[in-house]
């Protein structure tokens, strides 16, 4: 049983677990953000990289390559916002 059964629901919880699961893998490549424009340059190249997908012509859209993306897109906040709790300050 989960942690918080009754919080999520099992799609949820393995949504989570996906941008949480990231959002580590980028921290330990990449380490902390330094300043909030380099936040929002690898927030911009996610969302970038999402629109990507959604631009292609509707029968070339996979949604799992749309899924993928959004999940960059939840780790980054992820990350920004365990630093902003956590630290190091961003400059």
């Amino acid at each position: 049983m989960s942690v918080h059964a009754g919080l999520l629901s099992e799609s949820e919880s393995e949504i989570v677990i996906a941008a949480l699961s990231e959002a580590r893998k980028a921290h330990a490549s990449y380490g902390a953000f330094h300043s909030w424009h380099e936040l929002e340059s690898v927030l911009r190249e996610e969302m970038e990289e999402f629109a990507t997908e959604v631009r292609r012509k509707p029968g070339m859209r996979l949604g799992v390559a749309l899924r993928a993306e959004l999940v960059q897109v939840a780790a980054v906040a992820l990350r920004a916002i365990e630093q902003i709790d956590n630290g190091p300050e961003m400059k």
